[in-house]
């Protein structure tokens, strides 16, 4: 699969989760979805987010975020109208979901990086 297949393969996979939070009465909002090599390294750096694949690129081997292929998205839900930080079991629910039904990457599975607010591609 290409790189434009698996993006649009991703978009439409997070549309389908975003009408199963609806309907489960999950509300939430993308924090993160494209991000340049930049600002993935400034994230690094502050300890928010790992390095990524390695990709080899004209430079040499560079390591790589799924938020630069657009096949990650960063969510955060949204319960009375205030943002929900903590993991709960609606983060819970909605990572098995992403997993199950999807094939995808959960953050909240990761033991080096608890990123519950990360939703990936799978491979």
């Amino acid at each position: 699969m290409g790189k434009n297949s698996r993006r649009l393969d991703f978009l439409r996979k997070i549309t389908t989760l975003l009408i199963i939070a609806e309907r489960h009465g999950i509300d939430l909002v993308c924090t993160c979805f494209d991000r340049s090599a930049a600002e993935q390294f400034e994230c690094y750096q502050k300890g928010r987010t790992a390095p990524g694949k390695i990709v080899t690129n004209c430079d040499g081997y560079k390591k790589r975020s799924a938020h630069q292929d657009w096949e990650a998205w960063d969510i955060l839900i949204i319960k009375d109208g205030e943002p929900v930080w903590p993991r709960t079991k609606e983060y819970e629910a909605l990572g098995e979901i992403w997993k199950k039904v999807f094939d995808g990457i959960w953050g909240g599975d990761w033991e080096d990086l608890n990123d519950i607010y990360h939703f990936q591609l799978g491979d």
